[in-house]
């Protein structure tokens, strides 16, 4: 007996994912193959802390590494492919109430049954910084509004992983300059090394 094969609905499920970083975008194309259009909200631009990394190793399928903002235009090539829709609004308030999500952007109030928080890591700003206001546009949390700079001298304070990234990319036009408060290096031997093999940074 034959058994009719009948087309898959597509489902009124209401998701919606905070975040168009790497797992928020995984997430809106699984659920996209599942049949559930979901709501993508991204306050500022797709890939998160993926703009300013200088090359991404332990993502599988680039065995090469690739630089995050190249792996970035393949998540938006993806996006159009699979016809996700980013909307681009920043959430103010997420509040759970009645077995409902209620989200506030800034543009209009959302409800919906399931919410995926996909709002990644953020920088820690530093508080109580002794410096005029006249130079709090030379205080950067992220290198990506830095990547046309050249012939700079830039103190990157830190150690972990994220200070070494972004001095490693820094230093191909300027000289670097890592500070940190303690005597241990935090960040990945690999990292490491690379950094002391660059006479652009110290």
């Amino acid at each position: 007996m034959e058994i009719p094969i009948t087309k898959q609905k597509t489902k009124k499920e209401k998701i919606a994912i905070i975040g168009a970083g790497p797992a928020g975008l995984s997430s809106a194309i699984q659920l996209k193959r599942y049949g559930i259009e979901p709501i993508l909200l991204e306050k500022e631009e797709i890939g998160g802390l993926l703009r300013s990394a200088n090359v991404v190793e332990n993502y599988p399928g680039f065995p090469e590494g690739i630089t995050g903002p190249k792996l970035i235009k393949l998540f938006k090539k993806q996006l159009k492919n699979t016809m996700v829709r980013v909307h681009f609004e920043g959430m103010l308030e997420l509040d759970y109430r009645n077995s409902v999500f209620f989200v506030n952007t800034n543009q209009r109030a959302i409800t919906c049954r399931i919410a995926v928080i996909a709002s990644g890591t953020k920088p820690r700003k530093l508080s109580n910084l002794n410096i005029s206001k006249d130079f709090a546009d030379r205080i950067f949390y992220e290198i990506y509004p830095l990547t046309q700079v050249a012939n700079e001298k830039i103190a990157i304070i830190g150690s972990g992983d994220i200070a070494f990234d972004y001095a490693l990319s820094l230093s191909k036009k300027n000289e670097v300059i890592i500070i940190d408060r303690g005597k241990r290096v935090k960040c990945l031997p690999l990292l490491w090394e690379r950094a002391m093999g660059s006479e652009k940074i110290s």
